[in-house]
């Protein structure tokens, strides 16, 4: 149905597959290769009691509590040349309606984990999706979730990012 071809178009979107909205050979590969890592946790991931996962491969982050998900959101990551870090952090400071002083983008319900990395809002990645990347933070496209989770978490939260 509809809700199905809209579904594999964001999918093909996501993993820059040609998009189509059907589920051709190259779009079942990259939906079973993907699918296999987003259940399995590193342990790095469900030893705390509370962790902000960060996965590259999925491009996917998740709010993982006593080693259960409790949410699951796109994720996008610095450009080349500006990549993303790699690695276990923790989350050393908040800030709601940050204003980058370097440049002077709006990082709303940013958490630094990382020097000036944070996970936060992106109104760029809400607009363009994967087209583009940020300056090295873990960019969230939902506001909504982007809210609950900068309320769920405290400063001192395990940050791990990595690659499935």
């Amino acid at each position: 149905g509809k809700s199905t071809e809209k579904a594999v178009k964001a999918f093909q979107a996501k993993f820059w597959i040609p998009v189509t909205g059907t589920v051709n050979k190259r779009t079942w590969k990259s939906l079973a290769r993907m699918s296999a890592p987003v259940g399995v946790l590193p342990l790095r991931c469900t030893e705390p009691k509370m962790a902000i996962c960060i996965d590259k491969t999925t491009r996917l982050l998740r709010l993982v509590v006593n080693g259960k998900v409790k949410m699951v959101t796109d994720a996008r990551f610095g450009a080349p040349g500006m990549e993303t870090g790699e690695g276990t952090f923790q989350v050393n400071s908040k800030s709601y309606n940050h204003v980058s002083s370097l440049y002077g983008s709006w990082m709303p319900r940013a958490m630094f984990f990382n020097g000036d990395e944070a996970v936060h809002y992106s109104p760029d990645f809400a607009s363009v999706g994967y087209s583009r990347g940020s300056h090295g933070c873990v960019g969230m496209r939902d506001m909504e979730k982007a809210t609950w989770l900068f309320n769920k978490v405290p400063v001192g939260t395990r940050v791990y990012v990595y690659w499935s």
